[in-house]
């Protein structure tokens, strides 16, 4: 594959930055690596530029980029207690960020070269991804909604800029390309879908743990129980404390339920006071991180995979969630949040149900989904089944043509 360049044809080489990328979790860092895998496939992948530890570096491609560890500490410099100077201190931090960040790209590209920028959250990451547009490079640029929500609020004329000047933008989401266009809708013919994917021939190469063994290594009697599961960043939005109280309520009920909560995050000191205050340490547990032969394991054991996610009054989005298709390739019904992209990872009353979780009356809705499946094991089975032929048709493929426009490769 070849990129045109003043009537020579020299080769398409891609750098593609990400501040996240395996082994870090999330669904930034999955995205990167799947975008990586299509471009390794194309034989155009050159560098890829993140801001993982150096601990976490394996691949030979991967460099740290220097603006890792460029952080402002406030209140930590000389002068940070009075108002002038501790602006005048951020000024100065922010020049030298856009600095480092133009000698980084000089050193790391060629004019010629092409980036494909997977993340662009936070002003380091709006700093780093400018001076690309100041340089003319050509890049691809990828969003995942809650940068979009961030970014329009606080950089709302650089974010517009680097949007504009970008040669193409990539949504992983119809929700995110909605969000999107109501900040600029000149950008819609440069804007294209590509929704997250999981890979199901790598998935179904590891070797996965039967239920004794995930129960000895997790300390917790699985056998023979209603297995709900969520893995997730443990902050608000994911609607883990929700997902709590209606399995502790249920409980009374359906005594054979057990709740899985993998993932670390903000949020999880005040999840474990409240499985304590609802004397729920023997049904629910929260398992800290996990790897992903563990993640996988408990989904081909559990029966439900719920994450009541919310806009937190409009100040948070869910952009897709890769995890709701995950469990469902591994037969789990699946029960989200409508708000931002999950009604695309979840087809409402075929693979799980989709819920207002910005509304009281999503609650006793949900509660009552999930009895409902409890007393009728043919429904049950029926949504585990629809839920794995959904992901197989929709959710298995990523072209690198996606996040290249054909006009730049000559094949």
């Amino acid at each position: 594959m070849f990129i045109k360049n003043h009537n020579k044809t020299v080769p398409l080489n891609t750098i593609l930055f990400s501040s996240d990328f395996p082994p870090q979790d999330g669904g930034v860092a999955n995205y990167a690596l799947e975008v990586s895998k299509a471009l390794t496939q194309a034989s155009h992948l050159k560098r890829i530029i993140t801001y993982n530890a150096l601990e976490e570096i394996t691949n030979p491609l991967i460099i740290r980029s220097q603006l890792t560890d460029i952080k402002r500490d406030l209140g930590q410099k000389r002068g940070d207690k009075i108002s002038l100077f501790r602006i005048v201190n951020t000024l100065m931090h922010y020049i030298h960020l856009f600095a480092m960040a133009l000698i980084e790209w000089e050193k790391q590209t060629k004019r010629n070269d092409y980036i494909v920028a997977v993340s662009c959250y936070g002003y380091k990451q709006i700093i780093q991804l400018s001076t690309l547009a100041l340089l003319n490079r050509q890049y691809t640029l990828i969003l995942h909604g809650l940068d979009i929500l961030s970014n329009r609020k606080q950089f709302a004329l650089l974010f517009n800029y680097m949007c504009k000047k970008a040669t193409r933008i990539v949504v992983n989401s119809k929700a995110t390309q909605e969000l999107l266009l109501s900040f600029n809708v000149k950008l819609a013919n440069k804007c294209h879908i590509q929704h997250p994917i999981v890979n199901i021939q790598e998935i179904e190469q590891l070797t996965l743990l039967p239920v004794q063994k995930l129960s000895e290594r997790f300390n917790i009697p699985l056998a023979d129980k209603t297995l709900f599961f969520s893995a997730a960043r443990l902050i608000k939005r994911k609607g883990i404390d929700i997902a709590i109280n209606t399995l502790a309520d249920l409980h009374h009920e359906f005594p054979n339920i057990c709740f899985l909560i993998a993932g670390k995050g903000e949020e999880y000191e005040s999840l474990q006071k409240q499985i304590i205050k609802l004397h729920a340490e023997h049904y629910i547990y929260l398992l800290g991180y996990i790897s992903e032969q563990e993640k996988f394991s408990i989904l081909n054991e559990s029966n439900f995979f719920i994450m009541p996610t919310n806009s937190q009054s409009n100040t948070d989005f869910e952009g897709f969630g890769i995890s709701f298709i995950e469990a469902s390739l591994f037969n789990n019904v699946v029960i989200g949040g409508s708000h931002g992209g999950v009604s695309e990872a979840i087809k409402d009353f075929q693979t799980g149900r989709i819920f207002d979780f910005d509304t009281t009356d999503s609650l006793s809705e949900l509660s009552a989904f999930i009895r409902y499946l409890l007393t009728d094991n043919t429904k049950l089975k029926q949504y585990q089944e629809q839920g794995r032929e959904y992901v197989s048709t929709h959710f298995s493929q990523m072209e690198y043509t996606n996040f290249i426009p054909p006009s730049k490769i000559e094949l």
